[in-house]
């Protein structure tokens, strides 16, 4: 949410729900392509006959293969990581320095890569 509408948005309304109601009305959300808040949002100001202030976020959502490519992704990513963590001790050890800080710089990208990737996973969780 953008920090211009969470101004608009000062208010929040927390209702409890049974697991088969929110599990229905996610349905019904992501079949009108909308975050749950925001299909709520409209129903409700519908219903008191109220105009909306903000615009419905959309968003796509995250099919299996979407989510097993981002778990390959991840997974090859710590795997390759502990591998360069590996090259590089052996190389430390036996003390051909050139090549050790060379795989360190790689490691570093790699961290650098995973914490992106980490930012992208976090963001499409947000999304669901």
């Amino acid at each position: 949410m953008s920090s211009s509408q969470s101004r608009r948005l000062a208010s929040q309304i927390n209702v409890g729900l049974a697991k088969s109601e929110a599990d229905a009305i996610d349905r019904a959300a992501r079949q009108a392509n909308m975050s749950r808040a925001a299909y709520l949002r409209r129903l409700a100001l519908a219903t008191v006959d109220a105009e909306a202030v903000t615009k419905p976020r959309r968003y796509r959502r995250l099919t299996t293969a979407d989510t097993e490519a981002v778990s390959i992704l991840v997974s090859e990513l710590g795997r390759t990581a502990g591998s360069a963590i590996q090259l590089a001790k052996s190389l430390r050890q036996a003390g051909v320095h050139r090549h050790h800080r060379d795989v360190e710089a790689v490691l570093a990208d790699l961290r650098q890569q995973a914490g992106k990737v980490a930012t992208i996973v976090e963001q499409l969780s947000a999304q669901r």
